[in-house]
């Protein structure tokens, strides 16, 4: 390979004589091919065929010219790289390699960019070189495999042209899949066979380009990515752990207020790209049948981002039929907060209870027969459930009530402020108890008997917690204390509760109402607030409730492996039901989800796709630096653009924290941040809540702020308009 086009000919000549067979092939390779959302693909030269050495270098020398073609210019700028001529021919190299006599060439991509489909790999070919299809000059051979079934469809079959046999096809099959697995995202292969019948890979990149699947409602992972099961690639087991819980939670919640007839009749959570996706086309059509309802004020409050240039937003009006609906809906959600309010007073001792003795019992697991670890984990798998079923039911009462709020209180700052100054936030404990940890680590050392015993104290209130909390194979705290101790040691400033003052700021807006509004809406309204404040609490307070189980699940889920001799964390490639009795599940079945699994690790899905709006897509592309504001300020600061918790050290303090979204486990390092801005979240998200709670500026659902944004730029952030401006220098 060349990286400096200022090579020695005669040297290369002699290279590849000793190296090569004559013919050659002379192939561009630049650094910024292959990006995750630009394949660069046949932007730059390529030469085929080269058979004569002394032409060798004026091949490798246009290879390098080409970095700065016309079309490779517009390209970048289309794909708003910023770059220079100098990075763009410094980051080329050019492969000189042998040609491959192919009697077939072709490519292979391992998800259908027609369909979307990723349990479906297509595939086009042709005879001879791959030039004259990547060109267009011919006409391909195409087929799609299913990929789970081993099964392939023929598109269409050129006359004339070399049939591939079933056999060939799914051995490249098998290739692709362990290209995909390697790189751990969807691949564009380019492939070939020789004459004696043996395959070779040529290239693999990752797919840029194809379009998302429409065969599905339209779906969203709203709420669920900021903190939540789409965070990042997620097991069979912890996606089927999570489905059995909302299939049942949503539709029974539809039900009890009336916009639903049966809670089965619609499938309320999907899984594609490895991640997990809730229905919004389901929800929308229940709420489009009562009045008042705003598709586009929906979506925003949520995060969902939704291009309306096609179809306009849908929105409900009233008529004597849904007005009589909406009265019973009222009433049925009316009595809904008051009988969940209920059930949380009756669940927290059956909790403590349940808890208590669930743990002391898990502890020992090893010691336990096969039969009395079998009911025990019966046991484990029940009482996870219904937490997080009452923990689903509180988030539903919870999002309703804030909707409640919004539709009455236009002022957003007053909003942001009624909904801070929690008193139960247990987020906030951890924060503290890391501060107070800090603090014996400054004044007594790491190694010091005060540090210990704090450590102790701490991990026996936050045993629970961990970076990932919704992806069962991450360890917790309390199977890793040394975490906690880096946290502390990385713990910069004290943690200070803010306080919002809310009671001043709602007296302040009450006294400018006129006095019909304080005598027929003031006494309601209050009474709104203090229940949208008090589910604000519940759900923060029923997500530690869920935590726990997590936490005692995953343990019994790795005593099962250690029992059944399994590979590290294979456990987590079967499904819930299929727990207590593993061996039902076949060999092949468990090889095909783990393959999946490790095939989107590295992937970025859409965080809405399907339904009938072909342009249902991450819309706002041009929107700029824009977001939702989710916690009161205005601040200047540099920027630390992070994407993964474990990089969070690098965060100094004072700077303005820059990442796709957050979790639980970002909390202790929210901390240390000026203002907070993500990729996804909204009013309501985790992020949105402990910033408030900090007192720190945040703005969520940026779009690919990641990218518009470097570590280093100096901007000022505006938590209550949504706003980010990029200053030149600071001031």
């Amino acid at each position: 390979m060349l990286t400096d086009q200022h090579f020695v000919l005669d040297d290369l000549i002699s290279l590849v004589k000793e190296k090569l067979v004559i013919p050659l092939a002379v192939r561009s390779s630049g650094r910024f091919e292959d990006l995750g959302d630009a394949s660069f693909a046949g932007m730059y030269d390529t030469f085929l065929n080269v058979n004569d050495l002394n032409s060798l270098g004026e091949k490798v020398h246009l290879c390098f010219e080409s970095t700065y073609s016309e079309r490779v210019l517009n390209y970048i700028t289309e794909k708003r790289i910023f770059t220079t001529l100098d990075n763009l021919n410094t980051s080329m190299s050019v492969l000189v390699q042998e040609m491959i006599p192919a009697k077939i060439s072709g490519v292979l991509f391992t998800l259908d960019p027609q369909t979307g489909r990723e349990d479906e790999f297509y595939v086009d070919y042709c005879d001879g070189l791959g030039d004259q299809l990547v060109s267009g000059l011919v006409s391909p051979s195409r087929c799609r495999i299913d990929i789970s079934q081993r099964k392939i469809l023929r598109l269409q079959e050129i006359s004339g042209s070399v049939r591939l046999r079933d056999e060939k096809l799914l051995e490249l099959m098998e290739l692709g899949q362990r290209i995909q697995r390697f790189y751990g995202c969807p691949q564009d292969i380019e492939w070939c066979i020789d004459q004696e019948d043996k395959i070779w890979i040529l290239q693999a990149r990752p797919i840029t380009s194809f379009n998302w699947r429409t065969d599905v409602p339209e779906l969203t992972n709203a709420d669920f990515k900021d903190g939540g099961i789409s965070a990042r690639v997620c097991t069979p087991l912890m996606y089927s752990v999570y489905e059995r819980a909302l299939q049942k939670s949503m539709g029974e919640y539809f039900c009890k207020i009336g916009l639903v007839s049966h809670p089965d009749r619609y499938q309320w959570i999907y899984s594609f790209y490895g991640r997990a996706y809730w229905n919004a086309q389901a929800v929308k059509e229940c709420l489009l049948t009562v009045p008042d309802f705003d598709e586009e004020k929906f979506d925003r409050d949520l995060g969902i981002l939704k291009d309306y240039s096609q179809n306009p937003p849908r929105k409900s009006f009233i008529n004597p039929a849904s007005l009589l609906k909406a009265l019973s809906v009222l009433s049925r959600i009316g009595f809904e907060y008051q009988d969940c309010l209920k059930m949380v007073v009756d669940f927290r001792p059956w909790f403590t209870a349940q808890d208590d003795a669930l743990k002391s019992r898990v502890h020992r697991a090893k010691e336990l027969s096969r039969d009395d670890f079998n009911q025990l984990l019966a046991q484990v798998l029940d009482y996870q459930f219904r937490v997080e079923s009452s923990y689903f039911r509180v988030i539903y009462n919870n999002s309703n009530i804030q909707s409640e709020i919004k539709r009455k209180i236009k002022d957003n700052d007053l909003i942001l402020s009624l909904i801070s100054d929690l008193p139960l936030v247990a987020h906030s404990a951890i924060a503290s108890g890391l501060g107070n940890l800090s603090e014996l680590i400054r004044v007594h050392g790491v190694e010091s008997a005060q540090v210990k015993q704090g450590l102790a104290e701490f991990i026996r209130e936050h045993y629970h917690h961990g970076e990932c909390e919704l992806d069962l194979t991450v360890a917790r705290w309390g199977e890793k204390p040394e975490q906690v101790l880096q946290m502390a040691i990385n713990f910069q400033g004290q943690w200070h509760k803010n306080i919002s003052r809310f009671h001043d700021l709602w007296a302040n807006y009450v006294s400018e109402k006129p006095l019909w509004w304080k005598w027929f809406v003031e006494n309601r309204l209050t009474r709104k607030i203090t229940l949208a404040r008090n589910f604000l609490m519940l759900r923060e307070e029923l997500r530690t409730y869920s935590t726990r189980a997590y936490y005692l699940l995953r343990l019994m889920l790795l005593e099962l492996n250690r029992r059944e001799g399994l590979t590290p964390n294979k456990i987590f490639q079967y499904q819930v039901t299929e727990l207590l009795d593993i061996h039902a599940v076949s060999p092949d079945t468990l090889e095909f989800r783990e393959m999946m699994y490790e095939s989107y690790r590295n992937f970025t899905p859409p965080n809405e796709f399907g339904g009938s709006n072909p342009m249902l897509r991450a819309a706002n592309q041009n929107a700029g630096l824009r977001g939702i504001g989710c916690s009161k300020g205005i601040v200047r600061g540099r920027v630390r653009v992070i994407l993964e918790v474990s990089e969070s050290h690098q965060l100094e303090a004072g700077e303005i924290l820059v990442t796709r979204f957050t979790d639980p486990g970002w909390t202790p390092v929210m901390v240390r941040a000026k203002a907070i801005i993500t990729e996804v979240g909204g009013i309501l998200s985790h992020a949105a809540v402990i910033s408030r709670e900090f007192g720190i500026p945040a703005i969520l659902n940026v779009t690919e702020v990641t990218r518009m944004l470097k570590t280093g730029d100096y901007v000022e952030v505006d938590g209550s308009s949504g706003t980010i401006e990029l200053l030149e220098h600071e001031s």
